[in-house]
């Protein structure tokens, strides 16, 4: 009766390796003999340092054969949330404000192990410049009227989890993730009159957080198109000037939050 139920059974059962194995288990070893005879199995099967290795291929196999790599390069408006104080001056809180507002553009490489869960990788950086008119004391000067010509650099570099759901015959996919990484700052300030011109250059480094929900639709064979959302958070802390009409460098403190809001459009290859 247990061969007559093997032979059923082993007949109308969609096995892969591992699960020939553990079907295996459930007979003696006169069964197994009874099944080769009818050639439903192979002895050598059975044996069981033979059994564990192929466990390990067939695993190893599906484990690569899941893998799925994703890279994806977003662009758009971005904006820094960050408030002025009222006690600032209004022509430099203008300048101010102008600085807050930029592009950014974003290369990410997502490497998945099954439908959902995976890691990321992402390079953000952010652009921004303005231009005023207008009286400043700049950081270790003295009081300068004239135009000041602001650019500002803020870089992301860091890694993530990411969760991905694939709706409508995987055609349209909504991916997230939240991760952390480096947040690097640089602004030059370019200050010029009828009587002088010089820079003021401000750096510094610090850590970062990172989160990013974004929709693409499959358009074409591995090629997605869709929309995304990012938010990278940090803050400044001591910031290192250096003054090109003096030669000096010197640390100034400032909490200026680097809170930014990144909305986009992505283009996403997978392969």
């Amino acid at each position: 009766m247990s061969s007559l139920r093997g032979r059923i059974e082993y007949e109308s059962f969609d096995f892969d390796v591992a699960k020939k194995n553990q079907f295996l288990y459930e007979f003696t070893p006169e069964d197994v003999k009874h099944l080769s005879r009818l050639n439903y199995v192979d002895l050598e099967d059975v044996n069981t340092s033979n059994r564990t290795k192929k466990e390990k291929e067939y695993r190893k196999s599906k484990f690569f054969k899941n893998l799925d790599v994703d890279i994806s390069v977003s662009g758009g408006a971005a904006f820094r949330t960050a408030s002025v104080s009222s006690s600032v001056p209004s022509d430099l809180r203008n300048h101010i404000s102008d600085l807050n507002s930029g592009y950014f553009l974003e290369l990410n490489f997502s490497l998945f192990f099954d439908e959902m869960h995976g890691l990321g990788f992402h390079a953000n950086t952010f652009r921004s410049s303005a231009s005023n008119f207008f009286t400043q004391n700049p950081p270790g000067g003295n009081e300068f009227t004239g135009n000041v010509n602001s650019n500002q650099e803020i870089n992301f570099y860091g890694l993530s989890y990411q969760n991905r759901y694939l709706l409508s015959n995987q055609k349209h996919q909504l991916t997230s993730g939240i991760g952390a990484g480096y947040v690097s700052y640089d602004t030059t300030d370019a200050y010029s009159n009828e009587n002088q011109s010089f820079e003021l250059l401000k750096s510094t480094n610090t850590f970062g957080v990172y989160a990013s929900v974004s929709y693409s639709y499959q358009f074409s064979k591995n090629w997605f198109l869709g929309a995304q959302i990012s938010f990278i958070t940090g803050r400044l802390g001591d910031v290192k000037v250096a003054d090109e009409f003096s030669g000096r460098t010197f640390d100034i403190p400032d909490p200026d939050s680097l809170n930014r809001v990144n909305l986009g459009l992505l283009l996403n290859y997978n392969f």
